[in-house]
């Protein structure tokens, strides 16, 4: 009898920070979610400057998400996440850890699109 290791395979994504570890039965939806999530914070991490001009002429939080998602073109959960980032993630070794991150999670997709056509 033949063992399937394929699904348990492809549930973890190891970076030089530790591994990402996908649960449950849509692994791929869940790193297309985590992509979009890092992509958001190393975008304001790259554009530290810009995010804090918006945020500084916003009148209230939930005009500056708006002002946020205009300017940037994102989606509500990107622009969640960077409003709730801490401090510490706009330093260069935080940087270098979430750009490990969006690159090994852009490496499964592209391996789990590999697979699902096969």
């Amino acid at each position: 009898m033949a063992i399937n290791w394929s699904p348990m395979a492809h549930r973890f994504v190891t970076t030089s920070g530790g591994i990402i570890e996908f649960s449950g039965e849509n692994p791929l939806g869940q790193a297309r979610q985590r992509e979009e999530i890092l992509s958001a914070q190393l975008h304001a991490v790259d554009h530290m400057s810009e995010l804090l001009q918006i945020a500084s002429k916003s009148t209230a939080p939930h005009r500056a998400k708006i002002a946020i998602r205009e300017a940037w073109q994102m989606t509500e959960l990107q622009v969640q996440v960077i409003v709730e980032m801490q401090v510490q993630r706009f330093t260069q070794i935080e940087r270098l850890k979430l750009l490990d991150q969006l690159t090994a999670i852009r490496e499964f997709i592209a391996t789990q699109g590999v697979s699902l056509s096969s």
